[in-house]
């Protein structure tokens, strides 16, 4: 038998009995967070989002931005006093909406040109459905008895709004899976919102669809895909019905399985007290967006817009992070010690470290499931060699070894991991030249 077949059945053996990582980190294990931006005071109003191209959309006060990662360049000025909703991108144009005086608008980023669209009062947010539709969440009666939440169809091309669902509260965030089902946050009429008292509940597309004209939807109609919630300003899915929800008085972002039954913390945000406002983007690199822990970045990334409207203001993003090899020396080893590091991997778990003269770079996904490949780019060889490995509370190890020498030989070095579950992870490649 050759050396292939005991090399992939030991693998497969490893990644289905060894046990996950340790307990949550802030950000949790297998994601990374930065400051993107940081604002002037509380200059951030309300209203972000995420082009195709990368770059950011977002209200500073009444006026509207586009950042590209190195410059803001001012979009437009809305009337003064006026306060931002929500800008959202979508295949029909941009759009933004501002609260005050309840406008909604059609943004050009080439002509630079911004043309009303519709008059609603108090409008919260938008997400535009697989089929194209633009539903808009608002509370047109804020302030009046009987004052609750809808959410409208919007004809962009008409100025017209349809109710679509009528809920008691006031506004949430809302989004849509790719099978075309509403999800929405429900919010407490009192302030400070009591523990538990928030749920995401979702309409199926068909009911969605069929309540376009006379009539409307209710909670009734609804299934309760989340209970007994804290909090929930912002929302957004991801490509497996995911959900991802900010805490604003908590300053948290957390991820919803409904699927599994399962919440994970993700980030909380010190220094920052997320008292005030809090929304989020989901934005996919290289297809559908998800964030899968312990993989490489480019499948997808969170941007959050984060501000207590007095003292702080600021974007953050959130991607997955994958444990990192590194070796002393590099990339030049000659005859001596080598010593071998891993850091930001899953603390305190077991793992294996290969080296081996045959690899692949850039690595190749190995298929294993739905959610998400196992990149590999060490291969197998007869020269292959195997050391079991385990990484201490940080997450990390340091292993010296000794070279006799006998090179020139290129040796490829990659650390393997259960990651979360069900999704086994593998290091940051790391090629070395043996002298």
């Amino acid at each position: 038998m050759g050396p292939r077949k005991p090399f992939c059945w030991f693998l497969l053996s490893f990644l289905l009995s060894c046990p996950g990582p340790g307990r949550a980190q802030i950000p949790a294990p297998g994601f990374s967070s930065r400051t993107l931006l940081a604002l002037k005071g509380g200059s951030f109003s309300g209203g972000m989002d995420v082009l195709p191209g990368g770059d950011l959309v977002f209200f500073l006060g009444n006026r509207l931005f586009r950042w590209n990662g190195n410059k803001s360049v001012l979009l437009h000025a809305f009337p003064a006093g006026t306060m931002g909703a929500f800008v959202r991108s979508t295949t029909k144009g941009v759009f933004a909406a501002e609260s005050t005086r309840g406008g909604v608008y059609r943004l050009d980023l080439l002509s630079g040109k911004t043309v009303f669209v519709a008059s609603v009062k108090y409008p919260f947010d938008l997400a535009q459905a697989p089929w194209g539709g633009l539903y808009l969440s608002a509370n047109p009666g804020w302030g009046g008895p009987g004052a609750g939440n809808r959410i409208y169809l919007l004809d962009p091309r008409r100025g017209k709004v349809d109710e679509i669902v009528r809920l008691q509260g006031p506004s949430g965030p809302l989004a849509f899976d790719a099978k075309g089902n509403l999800y929405y946050a429900t919010q407490s009429s009192t302030y400070p919102t009591p523990p538990g008292a928030v749920r995401v509940l979702r309409w199926s597309a068909a009911r969605v669809r069929a309540a376009a004209g006379p009539g409307y939807l209710t909670p009734k109609d609804a299934s309760v895909v989340w209970n007994n919630l804290d909090g929930a300003y912002g929302m957004a899915l991801d490509r497996f019905g995911r959900i991802y929800l900010t805490d604003p008085r908590k300053g948290i972002l957390l991820q919803l399985d409904p699927e599994k039954k399962r919440k994970r913390l993700l980030l909380q945000a010190p220094p920052f007290s997320w008292t005030g406002y809090t929304c989020l983007r989901l934005a996919g690199e290289k297809g559908p967006a998800a964030l899968d822990p312990w993989q490489p970045p480019g499948g997808g990334r969170l941007i959050l817009a984060a501000s207590d409207f007095l003292s702080f203001s600021a974007f953050l993003e959130v991607t997955p992070s994958r444990p990192v090899l590194a070796s002393t020396p590099w990339p030049a080893v000659p005859p001596g010690n080598l010593s071998l590091d891993l850091s930001k991997g899953p603390a305190s778990s077991s793992g294996i470290l290969l080296l081996s003269p045959l690899g692949v770079y850039p690595e190749v996904g190995l298929p294993l499931g739905e959610r998400a490949p196992l990149f590999l780019g060490v291969l197998p060889h007869p020269w292959m060699l195997a050391f079991p490995v385990k990484t201490g509370a940080k997450g990390a190890f340091s292993l010296n070894l000794s070279y006799p020498g006998g090179g020139p030989l290129a040796v490829y070095g990659q650390v393997i991991f259960p990651g979360g579950p069900g999704l086994p992870a593998t290091s940051t490649l790391l090629p070395l030249k043996l002298l």
